[in-house]
Order: C-alpha cells, then structure tokens, then sequence
C-alpha cells in the first residue's frame, strides 16, 4: 500500500503540475467550475488532457487533470481523472473503480490532492461505488460531473517539522471538472 500510495504520488505531483504550469497557455475556465475535496471548496484554475501509452503497471489510459485554487487564495486541490484504453472518453456514466490499473470500458479512477497549506496536505484515491458523468462539448472537450464520491489516502501534518504525522482517512469529494 505505502509503494503504491508514493507511486501515485508522483504521477499525482506531475500531472498537476503540469495541469497548472505557469509558460502553459490554458484557456480561461468557460465558467467558474468548482469541486470540493474533504470539505475545502476548489474553484477550477486550470486543465490538463494527456493520452498517456502503456506502462509495465498500467496499460494505455487517457488523463485529465484539474487544478484548483482555494478561496483563501493559499489552499490548492487537485483532481486527476484516469480513462482506460487508447483514445478520449466518450460521453456517459464511467463507474468510479479502486484499483485504476484494473480499469476497463466505462470505468474511471481518480486521484484528488487537498493542499491546505504547505505544512497539512492531503492524497486520496477513489474508492468503487459511485458514478461520473462525462459530457463531451462540439469542440471535443470534456465535463465531468462527479457526485460525492469517497476516497481513502492519507493526510500528512508537518506543522512541526520533528514530527511529521501521517493519518490515513476516508474523505470525500464532489464536483464538475473542465477540459479547457
């Protein structure tokens, strides 16, 4: 679990990263979309699409990753949306799977970061059960809705920096992410 969880870490690091790098030029959000991770409200600040090829862990699978700002203007959030297969997502309801290397058809896995500030923040992986809906705009571009959905993962506390403090938790997380 603890291989897997630093694993999904670094991939989670870089594609929202790379959802908000500051030389990209994204589009402006169409409108002020919001998602809610462990109860902090995010409003979308930028989007990321990236067909990604097969691994030795996973097989082929498409990517959007969302990034958002906090009202604080401090907190970040991240959403990343993992398709499996070659291509993009067509519209309609994916089930929200646990294991995303074992994803197939119209399911989908997602990893959210929760970024309260630099000392507490948070990385959770869905957990199966729940459904999001994937809409498709005239431009090729994609909405997810995503009703409350739980995931599990761990918030790290490095207020004292001799002590950084590890919980694992159940959280969960709700909203609308925008390809832009």
């Amino acid at each position: 679990m603890k291989k897997n969880l630093i694993y999904l870490a670094a991939i989670s690091s870089v594609l929202v990263a790379a959802a908000c790098k500051k030389n990209d030029t994204v589009a402006a959000t169409p409108a002020a979309t919001t998602f809610t991770i462990n109860g902090n409200v995010y409003t979308e600040s930028g989007s990321n699409y990236v067909l990604n090829a097969a691994t030795a862990t996973l097989g082929a699978f498409a990517t959007l990753a969302v990034a958002g700002q906090g009202t604080d203007g401090k907190a970040k959030g991240g959403l990343i949306f993992y398709f499996p297969g070659t291509s993009k997502p067509a519209a309609g309801t994916y089930t929200v799977v646990t294991d995303v290397s074992k994803a197939t058809g119209n399911q989908v896995g997602i990893v959210a970061q929760d970024s309260v500030n630099v000392a507490q923040q948070g990385l959770y992986s869905s957990v199966a059960g729940s459904t999001a809906t994937v809409t498709v705009s005239s431009a090729g571009k994609l909405t997810i809705a995503m009703p409350n959905t739980s995931f599990t993962g761990s918030n790290f506390n490095n207020t004292n920096p001799k002590n950084t403090v590890i919980t694992t938790v159940t959280v969960s997380a709700s909203g609308t992410a925008v390809e832009n």
